[in-house]
């Protein structure tokens, strides 16, 4: 597994964010 750091998961949200078909768009929701 990955460590995440906050600054880490808030970059990889921030791009995964802006695409609906991406699993963390959805899990974020």
């Amino acid at each position: 597994n990955i460590i995440w750091s906050p600054s880490k998961i808030i970059a990889r949200l921030g791009q995964e964010i802006n695409d609906e078909s991406s699993y963390l768009y959805w899990a974020y929701k």
